[in-house]
């Protein structure tokens, strides 16, 4: 814990804006010294000394520590997420975590190991959106997380696996043209199922700009079910009663008369590893992802201090220098008040 100092301006600006009047007061405190004018330089004292509180207030004091060094890295690493249905399944561990929670997990931790790095959080269920572009922030992707939630239970259709493939590849090639020194990293986080008529599209394009990454697959053999996600945006302009939350949760999704399960395909996700280059893993809870190194292949890496994090304590001077100028005034007052009474004394 130390003393850290964080000014309004910088300290040429704040030289400027005081020391005019504090080389005023200080030449009208040695008048009223040489003059032997004790309330004079008592006045003039008092308003220098509120003068120096306001000064080292604006100085920004404050208690505490620095915050630890980040690494900035000439890294993108892309986020490629499954929500659509089968993502609500319940079978990550015996509590009934669904996959997307253990996702997002996992998502967390890969942001946490490539610290420094810009992230991209691209999702896939009935359309693939990309829901972050590439900043260096990870509060914004961390937000992002903590909203995610998987489609509409009555806009889902058939899931294709390989839904954000073409997106993909198009946020990889404006990255390579942009700064063909950076090293692209991509984490295919899903259950591999495959519920579209049609054969899942191929990530072989996309993999061409992939140097690093993983495919990361939940779910079990035998499957879970699913909660619907029935939420219903609320509008105003055609309703003025809200929906109820009645604070029970979702019914299950069925298949005909029963509750459907997922399940997963591992053989699904093996293919979409090897078309984007990088290796599979089966997601267990209780245990973290291998997440490949990169060292060899930066470019740049940049040790950069972080903001520093304390307790302000501005207000300390500021409190008592605007007591003094408080004082000051109502000095003032009085003195004009007598001053008002002497005249209408003369009148009378």
């Amino acid at each position: 814990m130390s003393l850290v100092w964080d000014p309004l301006l910088s300290p040429l600006q704040l030289g400027l804006l005081f020391a005019p009047p504090a080389l005023a007061l200080l030449a009208a405190l040695g008048w009223a010294a040489w003059r032997r004018e004790g309330r004079g330089a008592l006045r003039a004292g008092r308003r220098l000394l509120a003068l120096v509180l306001l000064f080292v207030a604006a100085l920004g004091p404050g208690y505490g520590t620095t915050t630890t060094k980040v690494v900035l890295t000439d890294a993108d690493v892309f986020l490629v997420m499954d929500t659509t249905t089968s993502a609500n399944a319940e079978d990550w561990d015996a509590s009934g975590t669904t996959r997307l929670e253990a996702m997002k997990q996992d998502a967390v931790a890969i942001l946490e190991h490539y610290a420094g790095s810009r992230y991209s959080l691209i999702t896939f269920d009935s359309a693939a959106i990309t829901r972050l572009p590439l900043v260096r922030d990870p509060i914004a992707l961390r937000s992002v997380l903590d909203t995610l939630d998987v489609e509409i239970t009555a806009n889902a259709g058939g899931g294709d696996i390989g839904r954000a493939a073409a997106l993909l590849e198009r946020r990889l090639r404006e990255s390579r043209e942009d700064h063909p020194e950076r090293v692209q990293l991509v984490f295919y986080l899903g259950d591999g199922e495959q519920t579209a008529t049609t054969p899942p599209t191929s990530f072989s394009s996309a993999g061409e700009f992939v140097q690093r990454g993983a495919v990361l697959g939940y779910g079990t053999a035998l499957g879970g079910r699913m909660r619907e996600n029935d939420y219903v945006p609320y509008d105003w302009e055609f309703s003025d009663t809200p929906p109820v939350d009645d604070g029970q949760p979702a019914p299950y999704v069925k298949d005909g008369a029963v509750d459907a399960v997922s399940r997963i395909d591992e053989g699904n996700l093996r293919a979409v590893a090897s078309q984007l280059g990088v290796g599979y893993q089966h997601r267990l809870p209780g245990t973290a992802p291998t997440l490949p190194g990169i060292e060899g292949l930066l470019g740049q890496e940049v040790e950069v201090a972080d903001v520093q994090i304390a307790f302000p304590y501005y207000w300390l001077p500021a409190v008592p220098a605007f007591a003094l100028i408080a004082w000051d005034v109502l000095l003032v007052v009085g003195g004009l008040g007598e001053l008002l009474a002497a005249r209408r004394g003369m009148r009378a």
